[in-house]
């Protein structure tokens, strides 16, 4: 079984995926997960705990009729350059093949035996590549056979270019032997792992377990080597992984006293996201993260790691400012009103504000009554912050009745203010009256603007209006109901 590591040898030049032609982890089964497909038929073989007591993650054979065959598999091999290595631990001695092709021929044989010999103590390997009689064969003294717990990793290397042959045990070199040999690809063979039927039928069954088998067209050097034994690289290589990027909208950047920052960053692996660039706890993973509300003024760092199942990213750090929002607050006079009287509420605390009855200054006439006294400002401050504050007025009932416009024996309130202005001011009506409009004229008579009067509160802006004096009639239908004059400093 494999887990997944750094895919460069430790000469940091070639990848350890490179030129494998067959990778076998025997996670479940017997598939090549090196991407070329050259996936084993199990006959027999069991599947057993691997060398770090992962369930189902090794292949043990019974030394007699079991082995995990690979079919036409010396058409793989181009060239005459091979590596390779596998995992192996024996359940008896005179194990003969791990691995063989066949059909076996001693003029052009495919073979690595290990722990062959008569005895526990005196195991012989073998390498055959080509001819075993003219340089094909690499041989080596007895070494003992391990009890069946102990695993050790192999690495088998033949090179025609460069003329030799040469072994690995547990990442040590122990053998090279010097001279060319070359194994012809044809005619067809099958890769037998486990081992099977060797010429004239000969016994060459493997007794014990295999894993992590991989197979390459390239010579391994002494660094592959110690990486292979030292870590357990995946078959496939991890892609690259690039650095978290930040896309957050600026506006995202700054936020209220008491509010969530919303953060996004992208990468072509997982995102996750900490406190700390050397936090282990994960506060939230995909490209989004909505913050907690962050009620402190100051600045915030987040950061951002882009990773995958080989590796993470370098941290990216992202910064949000967090404003403070403004103490709106109002005072009203009178704060005790008679229904149908006017009042004046003042807002601070902000820069700006904006009330329920539709206006836009800091201050404002109001007629309450009963059932309708509670108006409630926004304020906004510099940072764009806002607060709201509600105030409640008391209003009661008087004996004496304020001074309106009468129609019909009802009282029609109407307040204007302020008076004078800049061309922004408010008309406060008591109640709404249907079919009220507003006019307004210059001082030579001519109707400047003109609207219905549909609400308690309205705010009129003719600020495009020259400087002067002007007059405002309250009409229904064709009944003038009030008439004011207005100046416009």
């Amino acid at each position: 079984m494999f887990f997944c590591s750094s895919l460069f040898s430790q000469n940091g030049l070639t990848p350890l995926d490179s030129s494998m032609i067959a990778c076998y982890p025997f996670s479940s089964n017997a598939n090549d997960l090196s991407g070329n497909g050259n996936n084993g038929t199990v006959n027999g073989a069991v599947l057993v705990n691997d060398r770090f007591g992962n369930p189902n993650s090794a292949y043990s054979f019974n030394g007699t009729n079991q082995n995990i065959v690979v079919p036409n598999f010396n058409t793989k091999i181009i060239g005459n350059d091979v590596s390779i290595s596998f995992w192996a631990t024996a359940s008896t001695y005179a194990t003969r093949s791990a691995l063989i092709m066949t059909p076996d021929d001693p003029a052009n044989r495919f073979n690595v035996h290990v722990y062959y010999g008569n005895t526990l103590s005196n195991s012989q390997t073998f390498w055959d590549f080509g001819n075993i009689s003219a340089n094909g064969r690499l041989s080596d003294a007895p070494s003992p056979v391990p009890n069946g717990n102990t695993w050790d990793h192999w690495v088998f290397v033949s090179s025609a270019t460069n003329g030799f042959r040469k072994y690995y045990k547990n990442g040590v070199l122990q053998l090279t032997l010097i001279g060319n040999s070359t194994f012809n690809n044809l005619p067809s063979k099958n890769l037998l792992i486990g081992g099977g039927l060797g010429v004239n039928s000969s016994f060459l069954w493997f007794g014990g377990s295999l894993d992590d088998i991989r197979i390459y067209t390239r010579v391994l050097i002494q660094n592959d080597v110690t990486k292979l034994y030292t870590t357990n690289p995946s078959c496939l290589p991890c892609p690259a992984i690039s650095q978290a990027t930040n896309i957050t909208q600026p506006g995202n950047l700054l936020v209220c006293a008491g509010k969530s920052a919303t953060l996004a960053a992208t990468g072509n692996g997982t995102i996750n996201w900490y406190n700390s660039p050397t936090s282990t706890v994960v506060i939230g993973t995909g490209g989004i993260l909505q913050t907690s509300p962050l009620n402190a003024v100051g600045i915030y760092t987040f950061f951002a790691t882009n990773s995958n199942s080989c590796a993470t990213s370098p941290a990216v750090a992202i910064n949000v400012t967090v404003n403070p929002t403004p103490t709106v607050l109002t005072s009203a006079n009178p704060t005790l009103v008679c229904m149908g009287r006017s009042a004046t509420i003042t807002a601070t605390g902000a820069n700006s504000y904006s009330w329920n009855t539709g206006s836009i200054l800091q201050s404002v006439v109001v007629f309450p009554t009963i059932g309708n006294s509670t108006y409630t400002v926004v304020g906004t401050n510099t940072s764009g912050c806002k607060a709201s504050f509600v105030t409640q007025l008391s209003v009661k009932q008087c004996s004496d009745s304020p001074t309106g416009v009468k129609e019909k024996g009802k009282e029609i309130l109407i307040d204007l203010y302020p008076n004078p202005n800049k061309g922004e001011f408010q008309i406060n009506l008591g109640q709404i009256e249907e079919n009220m409009n507003l006019e307004i004229y210059n001082s030579i008579g001519q109707q400047v603007y003109e609207r219905k009067l549909n609400s308690y509160y309205n705010v009129i802006n003719i600020k495009e209006q020259v400087k002067g004096i002007y007059f405002v009639k309250f009409t229904k239908g064709s009944v003038v109901l009030k008439q004011e004059k207005l100046i416009i400093e």
